[in-house]
Formats: C-alpha cells, sequence, structure tokens
C-alpha cells in the first residue's frame, strides 16, 4: 500500500465533515478484500457535500468560497494511479445532512510462498 494515502482524507473528514457537527461525529475505516481489489472506506457522518463539490473534489482545482483545495485528494488520486493504474483511485458518495464514503480501490497483492 502506498504511504500516505489515507491520511489526507480522514483529516479532511475531520476539518470539512466534522468540524461543524457538536457532537457524534464519528469517522468509521473498513477495510475489505473483493475478488481481486482491496476496498478501503473512510465514512464519516458528517455534513456531506453537493454533487458539484465531489465531482470538483479529485482535481487539482482551488475554491474559491472556501480558500480550501483538494490537492492533498488530487495527490493521493494521482499517486495511486501512477502507481497501479487507471480503474483504481479513489471514489467518493455524498449525502448532504447524511456523510461522505471515500473508497479507495487498490489491486490486491498476493505475495507466493
Amino acid at each position: 500500500m502506498p504511504k500516505m494515502i489515507l491520511q489526507p482524507i480522514v483529516e479532511n473528514a475531520i476539518f470539512h465533515g466534522l468540524a461543524e457537527l457538536e457532537e457524534d461525529g464519528i469517522i468509521t475505516i473498513r477495510i475489505q478484500l473483493r475478488v481481486d481489489k482491496v476496498v478501503i472506506e473512510i465514512c464519516d457522518n458528517g455534513v456531506g457535500m453537493d454533487h458539484h463539490t465531489m465531482q470538483n473534489l479529485l482535481e487539482e482545482k482551488s475554491s474559491a468560497s472556501t480558500g480550501t483545495n483538494g490537492i492533498g485528494l488530487h495527490n493521493v488520486q494521482r499517486r495511486i494511479q501512477l502507481h497501479f493504474g487507471k480503474p483504481y483511485g479513489i471514489q467518493v458518495e455524498s449525502k448532504i445532512g447524511e456523510g461522505t464514503i471515500f473508497s479507495i480501490l487498490l489491486p490486491a497483492i498476493i505475495e507466493a510462498k
């Protein structure tokens, strides 16, 4: 697994997803093996995102309204795809008021003994 792929996503969940909640913010990390892929899900019960924000999140764009950018997520996406290919990387699902799920898809690499 490439280094530093979870940190930017967990950090974004804390600062953007849960920051507006007064209490009961939860971040869950699940790792599953699905046939030939490893899927890492980072879920939060935060404020969620609209469709436009999700579309722009993994692109290297700056958000003038918030003063933040998605450079960390863009770099994670780019590093995963450079290392493993285009079928792998980050996917995002979100609903306003319900939270966000980031899924990181990596190939399952099984070493022969």
